[in-house]
Order: structure tokens, then sequence, then C-alpha cells
């Protein structure tokens, strides 16, 4: 997100920026204090409070970002905040009441017009990915596979979700994987309390060697990871919840990813990502067709590498990671719903 406000061309729009979250002194924080034209710590506001200080500072288009989500106050947006509200990014499905937000921003992928009857926004559509990617951390030299925690030979399967998102038939198709796969690892992120026991316990009941699904560590910085992600070979997407953040991670770091198109708005994230991305023919609509793409990538070493090729010679071009197209195309969205709101005219069920 800090590289969307940075890339804002001010003489379409002023940004302002209002933080409900705890100053954690990190670095996100301190790029985005920096890139926004007015920054507001509002996180010891009340509701009313909150819906108060927005309308003082004579917002247009208030655009939330959480949603209902931790941290998140959408009761201020049913307090009307602004003349237009808006619904991204933090929530991967509807806010349930209009007078919350009258659009939703999405894409041709995540929100397809004709699912318009299952929002309570106006789906309004960005071109390509409704997500933003931050292009400005350059990719280091990967560490050892042996510094990453990895076998120093085999196939690498990754997938830097919340464990969460992990469920049974997932791991059924993951473990079946690594069994099809002699020498293969599941590499994920480390996760809290005793999920990695568990998870292992998991692969063990589905004959797996529990030693074959591996940890990784934290490091320092965003840079060192991304950095560490460019050692695994292929990307499994959990489903029906799919990657969001960690997609984009990994489709940076140069690796490609496998999904399953799904029916509902998180489900269709990771096909959106990989359509922005060049890479169309890895989103699966089957459980099955997913598992032979992804045994197919892991069995023809050649035809992967031609992957990680066109993922690292359109890295600065298409358009998952063509951030400068994707604001101007934002400003564009942006002042479609400001010309809607000053004509007072009243828009269709979507707006592609």
């Amino acid at each position: 997100m800090p590289q969307v406000i940075e890339l804002h061309d001010r003489s379409r729009v002023e940004v302002f920026g209002y933080s409900m979250g705890v100053d954690d002194g990190s670095e996100i924080r301190r790029r985005l204090q920096a890139a926004f034209d007015h920054f507001v710590d509002i996180a010891d506001c009340s509701v009313r409070e909150t819906a108060e200080r927005v309308r003082n500072d004579g917002i247009d288009i208030l655009v939330d970002l959480n949603g209902w989500t931790s941290d998140g106050r959408p009761e201020a947006l049913a307090l009307r905040c602004a003349p237009v509200q808006v619904n991204w990014l933090g929530y991967a499905g509807t806010l349930g009441h209009a007078r919350l937000a009258d659009y939703l921003l999405g894409d041709p992928v995540v929100t397809p017009l004709h699912d318009a009857p299952c929002y309570c926004e106006r789906i309004i559509h960005l071109p390509h990915c409704y997500l933003p990617a931050d292009t400005t951390i350059e990719l280091g030299a990967p560490p050892s596979r042996l510094e990453a925690g990895l076998p120093e030979h085999g196939f690498v399967f990754c997938s830097f979700n919340n464990s969460y998102k992990f469920n049974p038939q997932v791991f059924d198709l993951w473990c079946h994987l690594l069994r099809e796969i002699d020498g293969s690892c599941l590499w994920l992120s480390q996760p809290a309390d005793t999920a990695a026991d568990r998870l292992r316990s998991e692969a063990e009941r589905r004959a797996v060697d529990p030693a074959r699904v591996i940890f990784a560590s934290r490091v320092e910085s965003r840079r060192d990871h991304l950095s560490r992600l460019q050692l695994a070979d292929l990307a499994l997407d959990p489903f029906p919840y799919n990657s969001h953040s960690t997609g984009i991670d990994v489709l940076w770091a140069g690796v490609p990813m496998v999904v399953l198109l799904g029916d509902t708005f998180p489900g269709r994230v990771g096909a959106s990502l990989l359509r922005a991305a060049g890479l169309p023919e890895l989103v699966a609509t089957s459980p099955d067709e997913y598992y032979e793409i992804a045994r197919s990538l892991a069995s023809d070493p050649q035809r992967l590498l031609q992957l990680r090729n066109r993922l690292a010679a359109d890295r600065r071009h298409c358009p998952l990671f063509d951030m400068p197209r994707f604001v101007r195309a934002l400003e564009d969205v942006y002042h479609r719903m400001w010309d809607d709101q000053r004509s007072r005219s009243q828009p269709a069920a979507g707006i592609p």
C-alpha cells in the first residue's frame, strides 16, 4: 500500500491517511506517514469522533481498508463520514449494508459483475488485479538452502500463508504431491503455538515423513524474506481462501504458483494474481486439475524454468507489477465515482 500513496498524482488527488492501529515504529508505518499529504492518528478516537474528524477534513471519497477485521471501525461508516464510501482491500467481501459503503473495489476475476446481487455495494473494477504490489523492494541474493533450513536437494513446494487457511482437502492434495514427487518437501511459514506439531502430525497421518514439512524461521527484514523465497520451486495456493499478499510475494520472487479458481471473492484472488502476472495456464478449475498442474511442473524442470524466466522477464511490465499504471487506473476509478456522485445519477448494478 505505501507505494500506491507515494505514486499518486497530486494534481489529481489529495490524500489523507487515518491510522486506527498502534504506532509500532515499523518501516511501513514510517513510509505511510511520509507518503500521505496528511497523516492523522485516530487510534484513540471513538466511533463518533472518527466520523466527525473525517467530515471536518472535507473528505470526498473515504476508502475503508479494514472492513469487519481487527482494528476496523465500520460503525463510523454507518454515520456517513463522506459523500462516497468505498470498501477495498482489507475485507474480501461485502460489508453487508449499503449505508456502510457505496462501492466495492474489485476486478473482473474476483468480483465478476454477474455476482453483483451478492453485494450490498455497487461493484466497480480496476482493469487487472485489485491488489496492489510493492515493487520498491529489490531482491537480494538468496541464502543457501542449508541456511534456509531446506535440504540440499529435492523439489521445494511452498505456501507462506497463515496456517488457518489450511484444511483437510488442501492438505490431502499437498501430501499427495509429496508422496508422488520423491525427495520433495513442503516449506511453510512458522505458525504460532502448537500448529507446527499438528501440521507435521497431519502429514504423518497421510503417509508423509513429517520431516518433509519444513517451517521457515523469522528473518530480520522483508527484503530477506522475499529474497529467500527464490529458493522455492513452486508455490501452492490454499483454497477456498487463497493467497493475497503472500501470492504477490512469491510471484515477485519469481516463483510460479498453482491456484484453484473458486466461487467466492477470497477464493478467486489467486486466479486474479496469476492472470495479471501473465500465467493464466496455472489456474485450475478443479482440485484434480490443480494436482495435475503441480505434479507436471514438479516433473518437468524445463517447463518450470520457462515459467520462471517469463516471470523474470515481465517483472516490471506485467499488470500485476506495473504500479504506475495501477495507480493511474485507481485514480480514474476515483474520478468516475466522484463524477457519478456529482451528477447524482444512479449507476448500474456494476461498473466494469
